[in-house]
């Protein structure tokens, strides 16, 4: 029995234009009715539309819906999430109604389409649903009520896995069906199975097309569909030409890209407002994630003629060619902020079968799942979208290739371009918590070192767990840079109250590790090279305060291990010009296992020794057993400390301590300072007038997983030593927050920095604080209180 569901359909009889504020596209109806938008150049104009819930709420992302039209006309809709239900139109999409179904073993609908004899055909992954091992398929010959289903064999070799998220199927005019999924050597596509990195022609999302001859019982000979990703889908034009629409998405180095992973983001149409600010450029970010049409002319065993149709962060996409003759490409827009609008359905056009594609954006809904569209008599279409929490059967007509005109409204004509904010010093306090858990309050200042460009929320900090070093000049300028900025130095000549933003123009650049200036005032860099490879240290140098740089490769005696990791201020430079650097070794013989993405948790800690400025490196000096990310300071007595952070999967992290009174030849007083500071991550800073500052980020649930060593910090904290670090004192000091009041950390966005030490007792520490809506970094000066 079905369900039955009535919507609510007005006509908009003109087209009514009103302002384009970014993010505030109303999609409301007027007094005319409902209506969708149409963009261009940051102006928007409204067309109309007729909007009809179809009786289901189930708007997520990762699903999408298919809709589909028998012989007599009625329209069926499947997909995922959908609750085990057929939705069904007999009034050319404006009631809908439902009914339950059961397919054996069912986990996920990948595809669906209706046969050109009636029959129902759906692909599916079954459960375990993560297994990603085979593929099923059911039929029908009713309507949807029951279901025959088999699991299908298929060629993937030499590929291991089989995934049909959001794929599609369509019968060709010769009965022939296709269904594209795509396969991958493992659950990340980069590592195989015992986490060795795979040759590149075996990396990613592999894109293939599979045929079946018998109505969907068997299927074979595959082909390969252009590029790296998933979530293709199909079309057959009336002249027999085929279109795909490809999600295409790379999340790992491929030979002869740009060493920046953010250039390369940036040809895509990437920018900062597309993570509300915070950029991520790891070796594992995405590199391309846009919908990418292709025709093919021999039913898909050859691709020509790609091209791209959306922007950075807006797929996958799904196509129509309407009774009209215009080819439509629908996607989701997956970011809040704009341009005009949040998160929601859009849309593209060609009056050319996809060899052009006309500017105007079409924006049709207010909400996150994957689109479905199919053409309407009128010349129109009708397109499931999520809107404001319902699934809505969306009837609506792109604009004709003899364009009318149309009221724009709103924006100068232009898509607005990052504008960077004016940096203001604030005024503050800061909570000092007692032993007794009293809090005071201290006063300091707080300046955004790193303002937000206009539109995002969050500074210009790269995503992940990633630090900063920051340094002074003999004459009082301070510097920073580290992966938490990129290829970018933040500089400041008046103590920290303005800053300028200047380009790391270091050829190779891949992971930062050190950063150090040196009596003379060069500056010494020493990096990664792209890739990660944790095999290899570069030496940066410069002689110019960072404008120009002179980069060779650093000799490191390291056997018998093979593997190196470190990051933050783990470089010091004695009065000899002997340099220290603290890292991380494995590999080789030695274990722990070398194949960990980010470096092992247990390595053992070195300090490394360079006698020629950081070319050479040759002596080293364990660190009193201990293993975890080090930070290096060099007292004014001339003891050296070393603060070690251990992360261990399954309990608590542990901060210790250990001094070296002989120039780090040995290091001895090896103690826990964990205590209750709950320590994710610290650094060493010692004042002009002695004291020595911990600063660290505060974990708020230590050891919460027994199965990953992830930290859930809430901002940065710090307390005070005067007496070298033999002991501290009970006062903490509550530098940052992280996240709003009453919210519980995530586990992401750990961001630890550095301090530096300014006149009269005072510091200015480098920390990523929420200010509003968003996360800053920002410059915070103060003065611990006296004891």
């Amino acid at each position: 029995m079905f369900t039955r569901m009535t919507g609510t359909v007005v006509i908009l009889l003109s087209v009514f234009a009103g302002d384009a504020i970014a993010g505030l596209v109303d999609l409301n109806p007027d007094e005319n009715g409902e209506r969708i938008a149409v963009t261009q150049r940051g102006k928007v104009a409204y067309l109309p539309a007729k909007r009809v819930n179809i009786g289901s709420n189930r708007v997520n992302a990762g699903y999408c819906r298919y809709i589909r039209r028998a012989n007599n006309g009625d329209l069926f809709v499947m997909g995922p999430n959908l609750n085990d239900r057929v939705f069904r139109s007999t009034d050319r999409g404006h009631q809908w109604s439902s009914s339950p179904y059961t397919a054996e073993n069912l986990a996920f609908v990948s595809a669906f389409t209706i046969l050109h004899d009636d029959t129902f055909v759906i692909a599916y992954m079954p459960s375990p649903l993560r297994a990603h091992r085979e593929m099923w398929v059911a039929r029908s010959t009713d309507y949807g009520r029951t279901w025959d289903a088999q699991r299908i064999e298929m060629r993937i070799t030499p590929f291991k896995l089989v995934m049909g998220w959001n794929a599609d199927m369509i019968q060709l005019a010769d009965g022939t069906l296709l269904l594209t999924l795509d396969v991958r050597m493992s659950n990340d596509g980069v590592h195989d199975e015992n986490g060795e990195l795979l040759p590149a022609y075996l990396r990613g999302g592999v894109l293939y097309l599979y045929r079946s001859r018998d109505g969907g019982r068997t299927w074979g000979d595959p082909s390969r569909i252009p590029g790296l990703g998933g979530e293709v889908h199909l079309l057959a034009l009336p002249s027999g030409k085929l279109m795909a629409a490809v999600r295409k998405q790379r999340w790992h180095r491929a030979p002869g890209d740009p060493a920046s992973v953010l250039e390369l983001k940036q040809r895509y149409g990437y920018t900062p407002v597309m993570g509300d600010g915070i950029i991520e450029d790891g070796e594992d970010a995405n590199r391309i994630k846009n919908v990418f049409v292709s025709e093919s002319y021999d039913q898909g065993y050859t691709w020509i003629n790609e091209t791209r149709v959306s922007n950075f962060m807006q797929c996958p996409g799904d196509l129509t060619y309407t009774t009209d003759g215009v080819l439509v490409c629908q996607y989701l827009h997956r970011y809040r902020g704009g341009p005009l609008a949040d998160i929601s359905i859009r849309a593209r056009v060609s009056y050319d079968e996809g060899k052009t594609w006309e500017p105007e954006e079409y924006i049709l809904s207010d909400g996150e799942n994957y689109p479905g569209s199919i053409a309407a008599e009128d010349g129109g279409l009708i397109t499931m979208c999520p809107h404001r929490g319902q699934i809505q059967a969306v009837h609506w007509r792109p604009l004709p290739k003899n364009k009318p005109e149309l009221a724009y409204r709103g924006g100068a004509g232009k898509v607005p371009v990052p504008v960077v904010d004016t940096i203001a010093v604030q005024k503050a306090d800061i909570p000092v918590i007692a032993a007794d858990g009293s809090t005071r309050q201290l006063p300091v200042t707080r300046v955004d070192s790193l303002p937000p460009s206009r539109g995002a929320r969050h500074s210009a900090i790269h995503y992940s767990r990633n630090s900063a070093a920051t340094e002074r000049t003999e004459s009082g300028d301070i510097y920073c840079t580290g992966n938490l900025l990129g290829q970018i130095m933040l500089s400041s000549t008046d103590q920290g109250i303005t800053w300028q933003r200047n380009k790391l123009s270091i050829p190779g650049w891949g992971s930062f590790v050190a950063f150090k200036i040196l009596r003379d005032n060069t500056f010494v860099v020493l990096f990664e090279p792209v890739g990660d490879p944790h095999r290899v240290l570069y030496l940066a140098r410069s002689t110019d305060f960072g404008k120009t740089w002179r980069v060779q490769r650093a000799e490191l005696a390291i056997a018998p291990y093979t593997n190196l990791v470190g990051r933050g201020h783990n470089l010091v430079e004695l009065p000899d010009g002997t340099l220290l650097l603290a890292l991380q070794l494995w590999g080789g013989q030695t274990g722990p296992d070398r194949h960990r993405k980010q470096g092992p948790v247990e390595a053992t800690t070195f300090v490394l020794r360079s006698t020629d400025g950081g070319k050479s490196w040759r002596g080293r000096t364990e660190l009193c057993g201990l293993a975890g990310q080090t930070r290096l300071l060099r007292l004014s007595s001339g003891k050296l400390l070393a603060c070690v952070f251990k992360l261990k999967i399954g309990v608590a992290n542990k901060l210790f301590l250990a001094e070296s009174t002989d120039d780090g030849n040995t290091w001895t007083k090896e103690r826990d300072v964990t205590g209750k500071l709950q320590p994710g991550g610290a650094n060493l800073t010692q004042l002009d007038d002695g004291a020595v500052v911990l600063e660290y980020l505060h974990d708020t649930a230590p050891g919460r997983s027994p199965h990953s060593n992830w930290y859930y910090v809430d901002g940065t904290r710090a307390v005070i030593s005067r007496d070298e670090g033999a002991t501290w004192e009970k006062d903490v000091y509550v530098l940052s927050r992280q996240v709003p009041p009453g919210e519980a950390p995530t586990g992401q966005g750990a961001y630890l920095s550095d301090s530096v030490a300014l006149e009269n007792g005072r510091i200015l520490t480098l920390c990523v604080h929420r200010a509003g809506r968003g996360m800053r970094l920002q410059a915070v000066a103060w003065k611990p209180a006296l004891p």
